[in-house]
């Protein structure tokens, strides 16, 4: 049985940005992997600063949900013609 960290490494991530997280939720989701939610709590930073580009991390997301989409129009596709 792989680990988690070797499953994420066989994955062929192109995000470098906060993104990356939903890129590979989605490329798990792809290979109908397991996945386990643990919540975590955020606090606010209290020590440099940050480091998020709010309009390009907006851009990013917006990318990857149309990705999303597209995956799961051509899955849905798939599905009613066979």
């Amino acid at each position: 049985m792989m680990s988690t960290k070797d499953i994420i490494d066989t994955l062929p991530l192109e995000s470098e940005g906060f993104d990356i997280n939903a890129e590979i939720i989605f490329k798990l989701i792809q290979r109908d992997a397991r996945i386990k939610e643990i919540p975590v709590i955020l606090t606010k930073r209290t020590l440099g600063y940050s480091k998020l580009h709010t309009i390009r991390e907006i851009k990013n997301h917006l990318k990857m949900f149309y990705k999303i989409l597209l995956w799961k129009r051509a899955r849905s596709s798939a599905r009613t013609t066979h």
